[in-house]
């Protein structure tokens, strides 16, 4: 693990992966990190095929405990006839398309605490994660495009969860 400027990257047996420690950037700055680091890596000639590649935001709608955190986003969830509104809940799914697999984790009556201001922050946690498939022929070409598309389909995901009024 190697951390600094507000990142971290982390690289392990066949593992390359980038971790933002602070307030996400906008996507110019991280995709300019990503392609910077992914590059060096690729020259190290330590690298061989690349079997998958993935993004996966991780997001908190902040939102007081105790209330309705489902009204966020576009879901519904029944237990046994009765509705779940306020109580803390888990639940994970995979939606795949023809060129992705969405992995959608949602976490209700959630609490992140900052390392940098020792602040505690309450809501819904929603995490996407969205990941493509290779083996890639030709990953060096196509890296920046190929990363581009799980951006646009990542935030389609994430912004058709949200209601109109989040």
């Amino acid at each position: 693990r190697l951390s600094g400027q507000g990142k971290a990257i982390l690289v392990g047996a066949n593992v390359l992966a980038i971790s933002l420690a602070s307030e996400y950037p906008g996507w110019s700055e991280f995709q300019s990190s990503i392609k910077a680091i992914v590059e060096k890596a690729m020259s190290t000639l330590l690298i061989g095929s690349i079997e998958r590649i993935s993004i996966k935001y991780v997001n908190l709608i902040e939102k007081n405990l105790g209330m309705d955190h489902i009204d966020l986003i576009n879901l519904s969830v029944d237990f046994a006839g009765r509705s779940i509104k306020n109580e803390p809940l888990s639940i994970r799914t995979e939606q795949a398309t023809e060129k992705f697999v969405n992995v959608i984790n949602v976490v209700t009556q959630a609490t992140a605490h900052s390392h940098d201001d020792q602040r505690s922050r309450h809501g819904i946690v929603i995490d996407v994660d969205t990941i493509a498939n290779g083996p890639y022929q030709n990953f060096s070409e196509d890296f920046l495009s190929l990363m581009e598309e799980i951006h646009e389909e990542e935030k389609r995901v994430f912004f058709g969860l949200l209601t109109p009024e989040t």
